[in-house]
C-alpha cells in the first residue's frame, strides 16, 4: 500500500503544546505477571547484519557487532516506499517471535517468546493510555558493565474509524521509569534503577534480576477507545558506553529492548492482581524484543495483522526515520 498519510497531533492531557511531526525522545509505561500485555503501573540469534535505507541515497548494510541484525530495509534509493514500510510493519505483527528471550521471564507468560496480541477494546471502561518500554538482558544473563541502552524518539500513534489520518497520542522528551523484578511480581530496590540523560534521549542499565521499565513523563493521554482501529508505538535504541574512556564491551552485550502500550482509567489508576505486589494495567499490546547494538535500530509495537496492513492507511513515514537518518534497521 503506497498511501502514506500525515498524522494529526493530539493534545495530551498533561501537555500544554502540540508537538511537531519530526520528534526527538518520548516514552510510556507498564508490564505484569502475565506480561506487558497486562503491565505494572509506573510499570533471533543476532548473527545477521541489519540493513538500513538511507535518506536520499542507496540502501546501506552495516556489518554490525555481535547481536546486530533483525529487520533490514529492502534496498533501493531515496525515501522508502509504502511497500517497504508495509514489509517492515509485517515483521512486527502481533505474535511475532522475539529476536531473543528475555532473562527471568516465566515460560507461561504470553510474551515470554513472542509479542502479545493487541487489545483495542478496553475491558474496564478505560479512556486514557500510555506507551511503555522495557529493557532486559537475554537468556544468557550477561550484563556488560561498561554498556548502557539508549532510547530516543518514541512516538505513540492511533488510527480512528472516522479518519484516514494517524493521530499522535503521546510524545515527551522526558522519561519516567523504574526497575522491576524480571517477572514483574515486585519492585526492585531503588538503587537498581539507573537512568542517565544523554542530551538527545536517555540511557539505562539493568541490575541482576531486574529490568528497566520506562515510559513518558507526561503520564497518560486521552484516546478515543470507541473509534480505535489501530495503534503504533515506534522508537529507536542503541548501545552507548558507561565510560567513553573505558573498554568498549558493546560487542559482548546481551541487551534487548521492546515497546508497548497500556490502557488506564481516568487519573491513571490500574488494579492490583491477587498474586502481585504491584499495580497492573490492562495492555493494549506489547511488541517483540529486538537486540540492541551499537547502531541505531527501530523498536515497534503495532496492532495490525498482515491483512489489515493491506487494507488500512499506513502510518506516516516520518516517525520511522532513525536518528542516523536511516530507516528500518
Amino acid at each position: 500500500m503506497e498511501t502514506l498519510p500525515p498524522f494529526v497531533p493530539a493534545l495530551p492531557i498533561h501537555s500544554q503544546q502540540i508537538v511537531p511531526l519530526v520528534l526527538l525522545a518520548v516514552l510510556g509505561a507498564c508490564g505484569n505477571g502475565s506480561g506487558p500485555s497486562d503491565s505494572p503501573d509506573s510499570s533471533g540469534d543476532g548473527s545477521a547484519s541489519g540493513g538500513g535505507i538511507g535518506v536520499g541515497g542507496a540502501a546501506t548494510t552495516t556489518g554490525g557487532s555481535s547481536g546486530s541484525g533483525g529487520s533490514g530495509g529492502s534496498g533501493g534509493s531515496g525515501t522508502p516506499t509504502g511497500a517497504q514500510l508495509q514489509d517492515f510493519l509485517e515483521t512486527f505483527t502481533p505474535g511475532t517471535v522475539h529476536e531473543a528471550i528475555p532473562h527471568g521471564v516465566p515460560t507461561g507468560y504470553d510474551w515470554y517468546s513472542k509479542s502479545g496480541n493487541a487489545t483495542l477494546v478496553p475491558s474496564n471502561g478505560e479512556t486514557v493510555a500510555n506507551w511503555w518500554g522495557q529493557i532486559y538482558v537475554d537468556e544468557s544473563g550477561v550484563i556488560a558493565p561498561n554498556v548502557r541502552v539508549a532510547v530516543q524518539g518514541v512516538t505513540f500513534l492511533a488510527l480512528y474509524a472516522d479518519s484516514d489520518a494517524w493521530v499522535m497520542v503521546q510524545t515527551d522528551p522526558v522519561f519516567g521509569g523504574g526497575a522491576w523484578a524480571e517477572d514483574f511480581h515486585s519492585n526492585c530496590d531503588g538503587t537498581a534503577y539507573d537512568v542517565r540523560d544523554e542530551g538527545d534521549g536517555s540511557s539505562w542499565v539493568t541490575a541482576p534480576g531486574c529490568n528497566a521499565h520506562y515510559w513518558p513523563n507526561v503520564g497518560q493521554s486521552e484516546i478515543d477507545e470507541s473509534q480505535l482501529r489501530a495503534v503504533v508505538v515506534v522508537g529507536f535504541t542503541r548501545l552507548v558506553l558507561e565510560d567513553p574512556k573505558g573498554q568498549d564491551q558493546r560487542a559482548s552485550a546481551a541487551y534487548i529492548n521492546g515497546l508497548g502500550a497500556d490502557w488506564r482509567i481516568p487519573g491513571g489508576g490500574c488494579p492490583t492482581p491477587p498474586d502481585s505486589d504491584v499495580v497492573v494495567c490492562n495492555g493494549i499490546g506489547g511488541g517483540k524484543f529486538i537486540r540492541v547494538t551499537s547502531e541505531w535500530r527501530t523498536m515497534l509495537m503495532q496492532s495490525m495483522s498482515p491483512d489489515e496492513l493491506k487494507a488500512l492507511p499506513l502510518p506516516p513515514l516520518a516517525v520511522f526515520q532513525q536518528p542516523d537518518g536511516l530507516y528500518f534497521r
